[in-house]
């Protein structure tokens, strides 16, 4: 039985062992598992760094506190904001060109609506009196007045060739 005896003791010593052996790794496994995180926050931090040195964000002294870090959304925004001021500069400078249009365009109209007043006065004193005391339902136009005094004309002369082919 001491045979068993001895095979009993080396057989705790074994377990005792392994159990040691078990607090030690998992102590080590907790470890690593620390570490690992360890490093996935300073892969985090440098790719940061990165993105700052990229994006050209200061990244304050060393003397003095680190300025708060630039979030992604920040940096976007702050590049839209410089955007946009572009665009609005651009959008101002058109604006001012369009007024400067609209003006010219303003005073154009005026002058012409003076010349059409002035063209109205001149074919009020072309509107002959028996045209005034008599209107006709529809009033003629001055192109329309023309080719009348034209046919006029022509019917006159007209008459007046066959009075001479007869005479002759």
């Amino acid at each position: 039985m001491d045979v068993n005896g001895s095979l009993n003791a080396q057989a705790r010593y074994v377990l005792d062992q392994v159990s040691a052996l078990e607090g030690v790794i998992s102590q080590s496994i907790s470890r690593s598992w620390e570490q690992e995180y360890k490093c996935k926050d300073l892969a985090d931090e440098v790719s940061r760094l990165k993105r700052q040195l990229r994006d050209s964000v200061p990244l304050g002294s060393r003397d003095g506190p680190s300025k708060a870090p630039v979030t992604a959304l920040e940096a976007s925004l702050g590049e839209r904001t410089i955007y946009l001021e572009a665009r609005l500069a651009r959008v101002v400078e058109r604006l001012g060109d369009e007024i400067s249009r609209n003006w010219e365009l303003e005073y154009r109209c005026k002058d012409l609506n003076e010349n059409v007043l002035r063209l109205k006065t001149e074919l009020r004193g072309c509107v002959r009196q028996s045209d005034v005391a008599s209107p006709r339902l529809n009033p003629r136009t001055a192109l329309e007045r023309s080719l009348e005094d034209r046919i006029m004309e022509l019917e006159g002369g007209v008459g007046q060739t066959r009075a001479r082919s007869k005479s002759m």
